[in-house]
């Protein structure tokens, strides 16, 4: 999700020989793990060389938030954007930030699990999925939590990737919304990466009106988005399907797995399923 980075100043040159060896180890592992391509996902520091190296296939348009003082941002905001953290505020929302095992195990993955089936109907990824990426990567992970009576109501969980701050979860309980937990959560993210000197927060994808309305709100910015693809023998992407229709069986599944999984089933079986979708 980070993409390819460099560190700055290198020279193309020194750039040329890091993709090269990158190339080399690319394919012993997907030879390793059976794979036929590897799907890079984020923002990019620097698409344009990278495009010349990988097979670019665009998607949609993605929305970021250019960092400075968070003053000048807060100016910025839609005032409905505002409003809604005055509120949070005068509701006595807490937000905190807490990244560790113990929190990604007891307060963000049953919000997640949770989330997904009330809110989509569809299975999560592992609890394994989530402690391994704080394992391996701890210092690219933030988590602010949203409190309330006591009570966890939300979560945004986010990868530091370069200087850019990429939003990628945001769970939160349905019965709390009207206390604006989610705007807080990103308002307070946003200070915090401006406090820790970010260029860039990226609020994610934006694909349909009512979600690019909302970023909208923020002072965003909207830039294209693509997926770059290293293949170890030659493939046409051109007419390769990334998302699936969303068809009348699909709909009766979520369905099903919305209201008539229990739980305890949904969060054993679900990581597996979810595995199986690719996504």
């Amino acid at each position: 999700y980070g993409g390819i980075l460099f560190k700055e100043g290198i020279s193309e040159e020194e750039k040329l020989k890091i993709i090269k060896i990158l190339k080399e180890y690319l394919v012993q592992f997907l030879n390793k793990h059976r794979g036929f391509y590897l799907e890079i996902h984020g923002q990019l520091d620097q698409p344009d060389f990278v495009s010349h190296h990988f097979i670019k296939k665009p998607l949609y348009k993605v929305a970021f938030l250019k960092l400075n003082s968070y003053q000048s941002l807060y100016h910025k905001f839609n005032r409905q954007i505002k409003k809604a953290l005055k509120k949070a505020e005068r509701e006595e929302v807490e937000i905190f930030q807490e990244t560790n095992s113990e929190s990604i195990k007891n307060k963000f993955y049953p919000l997640y699990a949770r989330y997904l089936k009330k809110r989509h109907g569809t299975p999560p990824h592992s609890l394994d999925f989530f402690l391994n990426c704080y394992k391996y990567a701890p210092r690219n992970i933030r988590i602010f939590f949203a409190k309330k009576d006591q009570i966890i109501i939300a979560a945004l969980w986010g990868f530091l990737a370069g200087k850019r701050v990429q939003i990628s979860y945001n769970p939160s309980l349905e019965k709390y919304f009207p206390q604006r937990p989610n705007d807080l959560l990103h308002s307070e993210f946003i200070k915090w990466a401006c406090q820790n000197n970010f260029q860039y927060f990226d609020f994610g994808p934006a694909r349909y009106p009512g979600q690019i309305d909302y970023k909208k709100k923020w002072g965003v910015e909207f830039s294209e988005y693509a997926y770059f693809y290293f293949s170890k023998k030659p493939f046409d992407f051109s007419d390769f399907s990334f998302r699936r229709p969303e068809d009348f069986s699909s709909k009766i599944l979520a369905w099903l797995w919305k209201y008539c999984m229990l739980n305890c089933i949904a969060n054993f079986f679900g990581p597996s399923i979810r595995k199986k979708l690719g996504r």
